[in-house]
């Protein structure tokens, strides 16, 4: 290809993130809730995550897992620089991180790789150009084992019909000024507000032209521009992207967003009967996605899928433990479904909750407790997946090694970088009990280095040691949108957040080894 960059925009870094559905003790749950056989993950396994950016979910899952080999996988070299370096200071000896094209990871001269038990995919699929598609499912053909999984995130139709029109003017627009892409995105989306002013029929009352605003006024400019300056990009169809897996001998387990896994919390009963009239799995997902349109489909597919008996799964669902991933007091029993809020049962859920807050318990104990025994109806599934799927909870290997400091070591790692990374970013710091991490912010990150520097206990001193960096980058604070100018309310905000640091994530984060 003449062009290094296949397309996507290589001028700025992409955004640091971290993503927990790339997990791979939370890939094997997927698979166990959806009555597929997991990998057996305790001998070590080999793992690839391709076009991972920065590399920090690559670097964080290895320091939070010593029994996989991990390779990240990104065309930029000033990513691959940033994520040598970052492995290097956290002193991580299970990852290396591979400069190449997806069209030279597969041709003859290719570097040299392994056999990968998991391939993951975040942000990519949908965002590169057909022939890069072509060259992705050469990839996992060849380099997927038998039995393997593979996670690919993508943008999914018709969730995205409405924008369609708007990334094709973001793009074209963009493309006649001569100047960083940010710059461009910026002047784009105010070419674009114009026209939906002047009554353009596809963006006037279009939400995604409100969202455009929304963004540039929070400070998300460089997230829009590998959001949607990509020539590659294209929303797909869950059929479409089911048949290219089908290529590399793929087959669909279950989606990675827990709760897309049971119908009843996303179809009606009437909209539930009709889509399981249906004859074809491919559809049924299919009709969902019309039925209850989202933007992204989060899909884990696995290499010879092979069902397991209800026993089976019943056996290994029993011997999974689960651990709280926030305080007690911040559990609830009312999710947010597709459908509205919901309730789940408390006479079922909040024993479990409160036993969970004493420390982690398998499936089977929490089912066999007095209040839950005897119940005919009651899924060790469900528990795990809702309870997981919105976030209070984590499954833990029982077979995973738990070494707290070599988590904390890439945790440091990763508050050092935040002295310079922009401060509203989510991120994760490494969790070794659940071989994976917590979902963090740069501010919490920096809290995290200034208790582990030797500062005191203290919100208000930790709020002026994060304060620091942020002003001499000449940064603000957003809160509710808007920049936070003055100082005095700067560390007022700060100090809250530093205390609910504190409160929270400290006790959280000792208790399941990071740091």
């Amino acid at each position: 290809m003449s062009d290094w960059t296949g397309g996507y925009v290589a001028d700025i870094e992409y955004v640091t993130g971290f993503y927990r559905e790339q997990s791979p003790t939370f890939l094997n749950f997927v698979c166990l809730l959806n009555g597929f056989e997991p990998l057996p993950l305790r001998d070590g396994f080999t793992y690839c995550e391709l076009g991972c950016g920065l590399g920090l979910t690559t670097g964080l899952l290895a320091a939070a897992d010593p029994r996989g080999d991990f390779v990240g996988v990104d065309f930029n070299p000033a990513h691959m620089a940033a994520a040598r370096a970052m492995a290097e200071e956290a002193r991580l000896n299970n990852v290396r991180f591979v400069e190449a094209s997806f069209e030279e990871l597969v041709s003859p001269d290719g570097p040299e790789l392994p056999m990968f038990d998991i391939v993951t995919m975040h942000g990519v699929y949908s965002w590169v150009t057909p022939e890069n598609r072509e060259f992705l499912k050469a990839f996992l053909k060849r380099f997927v084992k038998p039995g393997g999984i593979v996670y690919v995130s993508y943008n999914n139709q018709p969730g995205w019909a409405g924008a369609v029109p708007i990334q094709r003017l973001l793009l074209e627009y963009s493309k006649l000024i001569a100047d960083r892409s940010d710059r461009q995105m910026l002047q784009a989306v105010k070419f674009v507000q114009e026209l939906a002013e002047l009554d353009a029929p596809p963006l006037k009352d279009n939400e995604f032209v409100t969202k455009l605003g929304n963004w540039v006024s929070s400070g998300e400019v460089v997230y829009l521009v590998h959001e949607y300056l990509s020539g590659g990009w294209q929303p797909l169809f869950h059929p479409d992207v089911v048949r290219d897996m089908a290529e590399a001998k793929l087959n669909y387990v279950g989606a990675a967003r827990l709760l897309d896994n049971f119908a009843d919390l996303s179809l009606t009963a009437e909209q539930k009967a009709r889509v399981n009239a249906l004859p074809s799995p491919i559809l049924k997902e299919m009709a969902k996605d019309y039925l209850r349109p989202k933007l992204m489909r989060h899909d884990v597919f696995v290499r010879g899928a092979r069902r397991m008996p209800r026993q089976r799964q019943d056996d290994l669902l029993r011997g999974l433990p689960l651990s709280l991933v926030i305080p007690r007091a911040q559990t609830t029993l009312a999710i947010d479904t597709p459908l509205g809020q919901a309730t789940i049962s408390e006479e079922v859920y909040a024993p479990v909750l409160d036993a969970l807050a004493e420390r982690p318990h398998t499936l089977g104990e929490l089912v066999d407790m007095p209040p839950l025994r005897g119940k005919p109806d009651l899924s060790m599934a469900e528990i795990a997946g809702i309870l997981t799927g919105t976030d209070q909870t984590m499954p833990i290997d029982p077979l995973a090694p738990n070494d707290p400091q070599r988590a904390r070591h890439f945790n440091l790692t990763l508050g050092r970088q935040c002295l310079y990374a922009k401060t509203n970013t989510r991120i994760g710091l490494a969790c070794s009990l659940l071989s994976t991490g917590m979902y963090a912010t740069v501010v919490e990150a920096l809290a995290y280095l200034g208790l582990e520097s030797g500062l005191p206990h203290e919100a208000e001193e930790l709020a002026r040691f994060i304060y620091e960096p942020i002003t001499a980058r000449g940064e603000h604070l957003i809160e509710k949108g808007e920049p936070v100018t003055d100082e005095a309310e700067a560390i007022a905000l700060l100090t809250k957040r530093a205390a609910g640091f504190l409160e929270v994530k400290v006790p959280l984060l000792r208790q399941l080894g990071g740091m």
